[in-house]
């Protein structure tokens, strides 16, 4: 995780120093923030062995966070942006046997503007990139502090699985407004579609399970985002607010 915030950080530093370097040039960069929310299909296997071996099932669906960057022309709003992301479930009910699920990505996504309008984006995206997940276990043996220190094999054991790297390719659509301030540029938007993903089996130490479990985040996708880029000076004499957020 402190690796995570450290790469942010410079695609942070880099980003700003690209904008600021930017004002006259064709291409325009900037930063990249999104909320998202999975629904993958292959749970229903793997929720089945969790039943089977009297654990609680998985959430049906994974929330996730990721941060990049764009680069668009600055003569239209159709963009590119290179992202991390992290996703992430848990137990549906708080338990003695916690299970966690959690994955982590790296995608690039076009997304092509169909309006001429510089102030909203109605676009169609597609996007390749490639994820692994994890897999961990936790069993709790309920049991006395007198009764563990006589007996250290009712301590917690914890099993900690993973897949190899998967490639997938989403398809979409989505929807962007244009906040124009007289330092900056920021867009609010909303996009959804659907994942198409290779999938997985689970393995531990280079042990490969090969079964019905094999995992993917194939489903459906929602997210919510947040881009932002430094303005130009013709921006700064047109600056909008959130006053006239609908003009």
């Amino acid at each position: 995780m402190k690796n995570f915030f450290l790469l942010s950080l410079l695609l942070c530093s880099l980003s700003s120093l690209a904008q600021e370097q930017d004002s006259t040039s064709t291409l325009r960069f900037g930063t990249y923030l999104s909320i998202q929310s999975a629904y993958p299909q292959k749970l229903s296997g793997l929720n089945q062995q969790l039943r089977d071996a009297q654990r609680l099932d998985l959430n049906d669906q994974m929330i996730g966070v990721s941060f990049g960057f764009t680069q668009r022309f600055s003569d239209q709003n159709s963009y590119t942006a290179a992202e991390i992301g992290f996703y992430t479930m848990t137990n549906t009910e708080d338990s003695d046997d916690h299970t966690r699920l959690t994955v982590w990505e790296f995608s690039a996504t076009g997304h092509y503007d169909l309006v001429p309008d510089q102030d909203w984006l109605v676009y169609p995206y597609l996007g390749l990139g490639l994820n692994t997940a994890s897999l961990r276990l936790l069993t709790q043996t309920p049991n006395t502090f007198a009764a563990g220190l006589a007996n250290p094999a009712n301590a917690p054991v914890e099993q900690n699985y993973r897949t190899d790297f998967m490639s997938f390719l989403d398809l979409g659509a989505g929807v962007e407004r244009a906040l124009r301030f007289p330092q900056t540029i920021i867009y609010l938007g909303i996009s959804g579609g659907y994942r198409f993903s290779l999938s997985e089996p689970w393995s531990v130490d280079n042990l490969r399970y090969f079964t019905e479990t094999d995992f993917s985040l194939q489903g459906w996708m929602l997210e919510l985002k947040l881009r932002s880029e430094l303005a130009n000076r013709a921006n700064q004499q047109r600056h909008r607010g959130l006053f006239k957020f609908f003009q």
